[in-house]
């Protein structure tokens, strides 16, 4: 598998909510009282959005905009249109919120404005499992506007879409199960298409995914995660020489090898803390670590909090292995 996959594999919708946006000019949302991560699509007609430190930018019918982990930003129908607050905009007495708790078991339908021109979006808000960082959605920009002239090059996106927008008419039972898989596909393939589109990432995998010689020892690590690896033998796989290596990793990924090998332990560990009941020595011995003491300290500095805290605080535990030794 390659490594893109596997870290894009590594995102697991944990819940999600589809709506449909009809808004009549003039209107504006001010986006910012709502944390998990979101994409609104263009459907009809088209809308304005800036955030602080972006410079303001027109969506067209087909763009969408994706924030991977929320954040502050208004979309309106003019740069000068008033703002309302997303809380009055959304107007759902009955929608609780985004987690294990609360699942949305239909579509959310949102109309707003002054009764003009009208702009249709689909929206998609969603949470992920595990509570630690992500590797994949650190490195990723607050924002991201993907334009749909760029949609004959990513089918994939196109078309995760069009299955999105079938999903928003329905209120039948196994809603949320499809929503949650629609979710899953529509943004992996709305990343997808960014990273492979983007020529120039910051620091981080994506740019080192982007170099040869580091991408093979990336590659390495992310498919056997548990083997003991060390920087030479990570330098052999790349091709280089120790010091050249450890050098021109550091520089691309942001961090020394091993102390990216240790934060992809931990996110794997997060994830079989949340989705398996297997105890936390067995996960550490699964995941490479020297002892279960040197996996919970590396977990608590990297998650900030205990695994085992971790674990009682994640989604609800679904398999079993009995304790060894």
């Amino acid at each position: 598998m390659d490594l893109l996959s596997n870290v894009l594999l590594s995102l697991k919708v944990e819940s999600t909510v589809i709506s449909e946006w009809r808004l009549s000019a003039p209107w504006g949302v001010d986006i910012r009282d709502f944390s998990p991560g979101f994409c609104m699509t263009l459907i009809e007609g088209y809308c304005w959005f800036y955030a602080p430190g972006h410079p303001p930018q027109k969506l067209s019918r087909g763009d969408t905009l994706l924030a991977p982990r929320g954040g502050v930003c208004a979309l309106a129908s003019a740069p000068d249109s008033a703002l309302a607050s997303l809380s009055e905009v959304w107007q759902q007495p009955t929608f609780e919120g985004l987690d294990t708790e609360h699942r949305p078991s239909a579509p959310v339908r949102v109309e707003w404005g002054a009764g003009g021109e009208e702009t249709q979006l689909l929206g998609l808000a969603f949470t992920f499992q595990g509570r630690g960082r992500n590797l994949l959605l650190d490195v990723l920009p607050e924002f991201i506007v993907l334009r749909s002239v760029d949609n004959g090059v990513f089918p994939g996106v196109e078309s995760a879409v069009a299955l999105l927008q079938a999903e928003r008419e329905e209120t039948k039972p196994g809603y949320f199960a499809v929503a949650k898989l629609l979710a899953e596909m529509t943004f992996v393939s709305l990343l997808r298409a960014f990273i492979q589109s983007e020529p120039h990432h910051p620091i981080g995998w994506l740019r080192g995914l982007g170099d040869e010689k580091v991408a093979k020892a990336l590659e390495a690590m992310h498919a056997k995660p548990a083997s003991p690896w060390t920087v030479p033998v990570l330098a052999s796989t790349a091709g280089m020489s120790r010091s050249a290596f450890a050098a021109r990793f550091t520089h691309l990924v942001g961090q020394p090898p091993i102390e990216y090998l240790i934060s992809w332990r931990v996110q794997l560990a997060s994830e079989l803390l949340s989705a398996t009941r297997h105890p936390i020595p067995v996960i550490a011995q699964m995941l490479g670590f020297q002892s279960d003491r040197v996996f919970r300290q590396a977990f608590k500095q990297r998650a900030g909090v205990s695994p085992l805290n971790h674990r009682k605080h994640g989604a609800t535990p679904a398999e079993t292995i009995p304790e060894t030794g």
